[in-house]
């Protein structure tokens, strides 16, 4: 994988529900709920583990 291959950057973004469709012409809105909705998710993990960092 060469840096820079705009075409490898689809396999790096895999999650454990498989891939997902990479969707680079998407409006500011909706990537900042996304960024909002993992962060809710990261935190609920972090207090359901116990774990902080």
């Amino acid at each position: 994988m060469e840096e820079g291959d705009p075409g490898s950057a689809g396999t790096l973004l895999e999650t454990h529900r498989g891939r997902q469709k990479v969707d680079y012409q998407a409006g500011p809105e909706r990537l900042y709920s996304e960024i909002g909705r993992l962060k809710m998710e990261l935190d609920w993990l972090k207090n359901k583990s116990g774990v902080s960092l």
